[in-house]
């Protein structure tokens, strides 16, 4: 079984303007990605920062939220294609 989370997490790593994900029956995308901060159409702003031990991690106030949201979302697309 893959790890959905660590698919969320590289799903954000990878995104591009005009991805998204779904949150109950609300569409979320991203508006705008820059090097190192991705925005989304509601509101949320995640930056994607390096520690000084060279490991890349995500911050923003709601990055688990987010996280969830996306893992929930993969996981209605497993179900549904069945």
């Amino acid at each position: 079984m893959e790890n959905l989370w660590n698919k969320a997490h590289q799903f954000i790593l990878d995104s591009k303007e005009g991805d998204f994900y779904m949150s109950g029956d609300k569409k979320v995308s991203v508006v705008r990605r820059s090097p190192k901060r991705i925005y989304f159409s509601n509101g949320e702003l995640i930056t994607i920062k390096e520690s000084k031990y060279d490991f890349i991690y995500l911050s923003g106030r709601n990055v688990d939220n987010v996280l969830r949201d996306i893992e929930g979302y993969f996981i209605y697309k497993i179900h549904s294609c069945k």
